[in-house]
């Protein structure tokens, strides 16, 4: 299950479905698993670009007046960003039902991390969370800019898995040291310069990427990258195995365009074997 804002994302070639759980909840699906996503959004908005899931995804859309845009500029491997129409935070219930792998994966803020993690503490074998929308700040022309997060240690303890690109990870300092305590692991992206991957067992360790065919369209492939790698944990990857197993998922969602392009398991699994 993975929880957050699905957006529309304005795109030159007109509005798409977006947001980390829409990326991450397909993701998951084509890799074999029964897959759901929770989050706010307008069904006028949203309904028509649902479809672009295939039915693959169970979809739990909180309904509100606004649903969350965002516009992109890439700029290499980083991206300036535009947000207008945020929708109100997810209502989330004293408990969540029984999952194996709960993405925590907000957008522009509409997540109470401390309430998330006590709503799937227990109920999860793997917490995961790509804490970019939690660091989000926006003025009022909806520029979007990044900001400290302050999390709770015991909140943190609870989170098993953390996935962060480079320009996030000086914002979120007070996350990871709890987190590695707990025997969790942080991977630290860094686009087409590979990830570095952290453990309780201490240290980092740098692994390459996986270079694409093609650089078709970023879109989303972080968020690939994430629910993969929160698969492959939950299925009993150890930690670079598993950074290398979700390196092959993007890469594959980078050679093509949109959600089309998220690979499945056999995909994934030959695009891993002829890097290797």
């Amino acid at each position: 299950m993975a929880i957050g804002h699905p957006t529309v994302d304005e795109t030159p070639q007109g509005d798409v479905i977006g947001g980390t759980v829409v990326y991450s909840s397909l993701q998951a699906a084509r890799l074999g698993w029964r897959s759901a996503l929770m989050g706010v959004g307008n069904e006028v908005d949203v309904e028509p670009l649902i479809g672009a899931l295939g039915g693959d995804v169970s979809v739990v859309l909180q309904p509100s007046m606004t649903t969350t845009h965002f516009r992109n500029v890439p700029v290499g491997d980083w991206r300036m960003q535009w947000v207008r129409d945020p929708s109100p935070p997810v209502m989330l219930p004293a408990r969540l039902p029984p999952v194996r792998v709960l993405h925590l994966a907000p957008v522009a803020r509409e997540l109470d991390l401390a309430g998330a993690v006590t709503a799937g503490h227990g109920v999860a074998e793997v917490v995961g969370l790509t804490p970019q929308g939690l660091l989000r700040r926006w003025d009022e022309t909806g520029r979007v800019t990044l900001a400290p997060l302050w999390v709770e240690p015991a909140v943190a303890g609870h989170v098993n898995v953390v996935v962060m690109s480079h320009e996030e990870a000086p914002f979120v300092t007070a996350l990871v040291e709890p987190v590695l305590r707990h025997g969790g692991l942080v991977v630290v992206t860094h686009g087409s310069g590979g990830c570095q991957v952290m453990t309780g067992s201490g240290g980092g360790q740098a692994v390459p990427a996986l270079p694409a065919a093609r650089d078709a369209d970023r879109s989303g492939a972080g968020d690939v990258f994430a629910a993969a790698l929160l698969v492959a944990v939950a299925e009993g990857f150890e930690a670079v195995p598993a950074v290398r197993f979700a390196m092959a998922a993007a890469a594959c969602s980078i050679e093509g365009v949109g959600p089309a392009a998220i690979a499945d398991r056999p995909t994934v699994v030959r695009r891993l074997a002829s890097a290797t």
